[in-house]
């Protein structure tokens, strides 16, 4: 969803938008409901505006994960977390935020510890040379080369 808003041939529409609900199971009357991230979603695409719905639509993720960890094992929930905040990355680049890009870089650190027990060691040497490279970046506050290195993270997490 959030890959999509970015490499659409057109803008966004709400047809763009998928439910939160579909993504989830209500199987018990205990299951606590998506947040206000869906409405805000379709309100940014209906406004066209890519930032805000790139970011309503992380925050979707985030709320489906939540959602999804009581039933999934929390390593696979924290792999998605992770790629969720490389996105996080890109909008906080885009908007020249470059504490915003630091701190999600901290975030990004923090869950690499709880994921690495899922990698290999070759998969985790890459993965920590991969990181270093978006930390050195955000340090300089390059933010068009830590958006780069966010998206060729998320993109070779996901092939692992």
């Amino acid at each position: 969803m959030i890959e999509a808003s970015r490499t659409a041939t057109g803008p966004p529409t709400a047809n763009d938008v998928t439910s939160p609900d579909s993504a989830t199971s209500r199987s018990s009357s205990d299951c606590p409901t998506v947040t206000t991230a869906e409405p805000a979603l379709a309100r940014a695409v209906r406004a066209r505006k890519a930032v805000g719905a790139t970011q309503a639509a992380i925050d979707a993720g985030q709320s489906i994960l939540d959602l999804r960890l009581r039933h999934r094992p929390p390593a696979e929930i924290d792999r998605a977390r992770f790629e969720l905040w490389t996105q996080q990355i890109l909008v906080h680049a885009a908007s020249r935020d470059s504490a915003g890009v630091s701190g999600d870089v901290a975030t990004l650190e923090w869950i690499r510890d709880r994921i690495v027990q899922t990698l290999e060691p070759g998969e985790l040497a890459e993965l920590d040379t991969r990181l270093r490279a978006l930390r050195t970046a955000a340090d300089a506050k390059r933010l068009a080369a830590a958006a780069d290195h966010a998206v060729r993270l998320g993109q070779r997490l996901r092939s692992l």
